[in-house]
């Protein structure tokens, strides 16, 4: 339909700029293409989930000690109230079979209140059981908002640029970043500072809701000749059509997560604890090292987009392996500018596969179920996630040393590398019917791609 949104003539105006004060920002410049007004719409209104999922997580990273002190929460237990709090995000997955059923709108609508409400009601937990519980659901629905939105970005954004609207979210959520470290900065040290952190968020998730409103329904899944009958369905098309795909996701998202969820939850625990940095002293380290890492999300994007997706995501693997260890294994009298280097290059690496995998995860299935695919990998990476923070705990109950735990947990990533390598297709510019045409038919498969 030449006269929808999506297909407008593609502009450069002030509109490319000006479109939302949230995306504004110099990491978003890089390799930006020429997008619709819609498409810029879109981003303004689904990006925002990325940068209040990274916001609400890093304010429990950077504020541990204190959450540990206000709760009662000990240095043995810490590990598993947070696996049981990440496990719950497995939950999802029913919010994104409702995104496959009844559009990609209703889910980001369903998810936003429940998610406000949560997070404010976190502010004010007055044990560690009140604040895990309410942790627990509000994680279930800002998971979900962070998935539907890859889709619908995936969804309608074009071929050449999906790369690029991936890292543009994922840019934003680095930013929640840099917002929860600056306030941390001025907080931290307060009694009470991580309780204003939560409530600080609460103001903008309400306008979000009251601005969503106007968000429309994707063209991709407007234009679907499939429609699901039944709740199930799904999932058992996902299985029938698209199995190898699927349980090759699910092995990759399961080995990312278990490996790198005790080294980013103790980033900042580790700086504290070894080598004595206030809180004053991570903030600025956090958000200098941060600002530079952000630059990684687009253009992880862009060269994906270029010059494909498995490449770059196989080379940043091993990097990501090498430079997670090398931060856990430092010596205690290493300079703050090695500390910073290697800490940055650990951050790049983790924030340009989060892209690429992102992209190549929503791109391997069709409109159908494409949703309810990344709902079922966002579930194996929360699967890996809290068994990735119960073998930390386990290790450190055995050696009583939480740094070298980590760095033997971080070599679990590379089991990743042969499936992603031998299994995965690239997708990086083909279009979305021709990676993961619809399960029209009996015998409709997913066509062979060859680089």
């Amino acid at each position: 339909d030449n006269s929808s949104d999506k297909y407008e003539k593609k502009i450069i105006s002030p509109e490319r700029y000006v479109s939302s004060a949230l995306i504004l920002l110099p990491p978003l410049y890089f390799g930006a293409p020429e997008l619709t007004k819609q498409q810029w719409t879109v981003l303004r209104l689904v990006g925002v989930a990325g940068l209040f999922r990274t916001y609400d997580a890093i304010i429990f990273t950077v504020s541990i000690k204190s959450i540990q002190n206000d709760l009662h929460i000990s240095d043995g237990e810490v590990s598993f109230v947070t696996s049981i709090i990440q496990f719950s995000a497995i939950f999802s997955f029913f919010l994104a079979i409702i995104a496959d059923k009844f559009g990609r709108k209703p889910a980001l609508l369903l998810t936003i209140g429940p998610f406000t409400v949560l997070t404010f009601l976190t502010a004010f937990s007055s044990s560690a059981v009140m604040f895990t519980i309410f942790q627990f659901f509000s994680r279930i629905f800002c998971q979900a908002e962070y998935f539907v939105a890859q889709v619908v970005i995936t969804e309608e954004f074009d071929d050449e640029n999906r790369g690029w609207g991936i890292g543009a979210l994922g840019a934003l959520g680095a930013i929640g970043s840099g917002i929860a470290l600056l306030l941390f900065g001025v907080l931290g040290d307060q009694p009470n500072g991580w309780r204003i952190m939560y409530l600080i968020s609460v103001a903008p998730m309400l306008w979000l809701l009251i601005a969503r409103r106007s968000l429309k329904e994707t063209n991709r899944f407007m234009q679907s000749q499939h429609s699901t009958k039944s709740w199930i369905e799904p999932v058992s098309l996902m299985w029938k059509h698209y199995r190898l795909r699927f349980i090759s996701s699910l092995w990759v998202s399961f080995f990312l997560s278990f490996s790198t969820s005790p080294s980013d939850f103790f980033t900042f625990k580790y700086l504290q604890e070894k080598f004595n940095y206030s809180s004053k002293t991570i903030s600025i380290l956090g958000v200098v090292v941060g600002g530079f890492s952000v630059f990684a999300y687009t253009p992880a994007g862009v060269l994906s987009d270029r010059y494909g997706r498995k490449k770059l995501t196989l080379i940043l693997l091993v990097f990501a392996a090498i430079s997670s260890i090398a931060y856990y294994e430092l010596p205690q009298s290493s300079s703050g500018w090695l500390i910073s280097i290697v800490w940055f290059l650990k951050v790049s690496d983790r924030m340009a596969i989060s892209v690429l995998y992102g992209i190549l995860v929503t791109e391997l299935f069709p409109t159908a179920f494409r949703s309810t695919a990344r709902g079922a990998v966002m579930v194996a990476q929360v699967v890996g996630e809290s068994l990735g923070m119960v073998a930390e705990g386990l290790l450190f109950t055995a050696n009583q040393d939480h740094w070298h735990s980590v760095a033997i947990i971080c070599t679990f990533q590379l089991l990743a590398i042969p499936v992603i390598a031998f299994v995965f297709p690239e997708t990086s510019g083909f279009k979305l019917e021709h990676i993961s045409p619809e399960p029209s038919n009996e015998n409709n498969k997913p066509p062979l791609l060859v680089e």
